[in-house]
C-alpha cells in the first residue's frame, strides 16, 4: 500500500513538473496591455437574449443569482483590478446610471447588445468597456474536505471597443471544481486550495483573476 503511495506522488511531481513547462511557455504569449479611458460594468445577469455579448449560452430564468452575490463579485474585480494597476475612473455605478437612461431612452428592442453597449459607453465618454456577464451560480454543498455537490461559477469577461462598436476581447470562465482523482491536469489547483474544496465565490475570485490577465487589463 506504501509503494503504491509512492508511485502516486512521484507520478503527481512528474505530471506537476510537465505542466510548469507548458506554463512557462505560456506566460511567454502576453496579450498586449490596453491603453485608454476604460469603463468597467458591474456583474449582471442577462435578462433577454439580446444582451448575451459572448454569443454561446441561454438565458436560465431558474438560476437567479442574489444581488449580494453581484455585489461581492463587484468588490473582487475592483480588488483585482487594482492589484494589476488597471487603470480605470468609470465605474459600476456610473456605468449603470448610463444604462438606465440608455435603457429610458433608446428602443433596445431594435438593437444589437454591441449597439447597446456602445452608446453606455458614448454616454461615458468611454473607449473601452469591460461587462462582466454572469449566467450560473452553484454554492458549494458540504464542507472543505467533502461535498454532495461542488462549486460551479459560469461568466463571461467581455471588453467592448466602444467607437469601432465591437467586442475585441473575450473571457469565457465555465468551472465546476473536480477533484484531483477526477483530473490529474487539476494539480496545482488542487495544491493552491490545500487539498480543500472550495466556495464558489473562490471560485470566481480564481476566474476574475486568470480573465483579467487574458484580457490584458
Amino acid at each position: 500500500m506504501r509503494a503504491k503511495a509512492i508511485i502516486y506522488v512521484w507520478l503527481c511531481l512528474l505530471t506537476a513538473s510537465f505542466l510548469v513547462g507548458c506554463a512557462t511557455k505560456k506566460t511567454e504569449q502576453d496579450v498586449p496591455k490596453i491603453s485608454g479611458n476604460i469603463a468597467v460594468a458591474g456583474f449582471y445577469q442577462p435578462e433577454q437574449e439580446w444582451e448575451i455579448l459572448g454569443g454561446y449560452y441561454s438565458v436560465q430564468e431558474e438560476t437567479e443569482i442574489d444581488t449580494k452575490i453581484l455585489k461581492e463579485l463587484n468588490e473582487i474585480m475592483a480588488k483585482e483590478l487594482n492589484q494589476h494597476a488597471v487603470d480605470y475612473k468609470l465605474r459600476p455605478g456610473q456605468v449603470r446610471q448610463c444604462r438606465e437612461f440608455v435603457l429610458y431612452k433608446e428602443d433596445t428592442k431594435s438593437m444589437r447588445s454591441t449597439q447597446f453597449w456602445s452608446k453606455i459607453g458614448d454616454c461615458l465618454s468611454a473607449e473601452y468597456i469591460l461587462i462582466p456577464q454572469i449566467f450560473d451560480w452553484r454554492e458549494r454543498k458540504g464542507g472543505e474536505f467533502g461535498v454532495e455537490k461542488p462549486a460551479k461559477v459560469i461568466f463571461d469577461l467581455i471588453l467592448l471597443d466602444v467607437l469601432h462598436k465591437k467586442v475585441i476581447r473575450s473571457f469565457r470562465y465555465e468551472k465546476e471544481q473536480k477533484a484531483l482523482s477526477e483530473n490529474i491536469l487539476n494539480i496545482f489547483k488542487f495544491f493552491q486550495r490545500k487539498g480543500r474544496w472550495i466556495t464558489a465565490k473562490r471560485l470566481a475570485k480564481e476566474g476574475i483573476v486568470q480573465g483579467i490577465e487574458e484580457l490584458g487589463l
